[in-house]
């Protein structure tokens, strides 16, 4: 694993920079996988936590509002080994890009502390 250089921080922010609004939102419904730009999603409702418990997908949206999607063979977790593995890989790529402004903020912090220290 390749360490987290100021130059590797810098690269994943242009990238974050360069890929529009977050957060992003996984909807899973029927077989039909898909990552959302949640900015893009009408009639949302939220739970006291903040969380999407009721959403709509757009019937028409701007660009790149759908990130990525995925046909699953399968409507429910636990039928199929794949799937399952292919829902999990979707959510960890919507929570790390979701995270990835916290944790660049962390890992700036401690570059600079770093460099008072020296």
């Amino acid at each position: 694993m390749s360490d987290i250089t100021p130059e590797k921080v810098a690269h994943l922010k242009d990238l974050l920079g360069s890929v529009g609004p977050l957060p992003w939102f996984l909807s899973d419904c029927e077989g039909d996988m898909q990552i959302w730009r949640e900015s893009a999603l009408t009639h949302v409702t939220r739970g006291e936590d903040g969380d999407i418990e009721g959403y709509r997908t757009p019937g028409s949206y701007k660009r790149n509002d759908l990130v990525a999607s995925w046909d699953l063979d399968t409507w429910d977790e636990g039928e199929d080994e794949d799937d399952d593995e292919r829902r999990r890989m979707a959510e960890l790529i919507v929570e790390a890009v979701n995270a990835l402004p916290h944790l660049i903020a962390i890992a700036e912090a401690a570059q600079a502390e770093q460099e008072r220290a020296q």
